[in-house]
């Protein structure tokens, strides 16, 4: 009787070609992901400088020194566009916009300031706050 001696060793063809699909299949889903996550990247990087436009506004607003500026300033209305529209971003344009509204008190206002890029409604930051005024002397007057 022959006996014919099996070799064990190595990949089958087969083997070798699961093996290939694999590991495409892995590298394709990677190469998703990175793309996924640089427009994220993009999306958070816009986001950023809108809410820094947008806080640099507010505090444009509460820097003012004088009642005069104040009332003139902030006065009730809007929306009150820019002078400076469209701001030019990294990554985008960004159009700046707020609306001041006079609470009970007449010294107290509610600003809310509105920053835009694109054309989606989810492409805007904005930022509200109450402001009152006081005079920069009586500051310390508390303390």
């Amino acid at each position: 009787m022959l006996y014919l001696k099996k070799n064990t060793q190595g990949f089958t063809l087969i083997e070798a070609l699961i093996a290939l699909t694999v590991t495409s299949l892995g590298a394709l889903a990677l190469a998703s992901f990175q793309t996924e996550l640089t427009q994220t990247s993009g999306l958070n990087k816009t986001r950023s400088e809108a809410l820094v436009l947008a806080e640099a506004k507010l505090a444009t607003f509460k820097n003012i020194t004088s009642q005069a500026d104040y009332n003139t300033d902030l006065n009730e209305g809007g929306p009150y566009d820019d002078l400076n529209n469209p701001l030019t971003g990294t990554n985008a344009n960004f159009n700046r916009h707020w609306t001041v509204k006079d609470k009970t008190d007449p010294n107290r206002k509610q600003v809310e300031v509105t920053v835009e890029w694109g054309t989606l409604p989810t492409d805007k930051v904005t930022l509200m706050t109450e402001l009152t005024w006081t005079h920069p002397g009586n500051s310390n007057l508390g303390a």
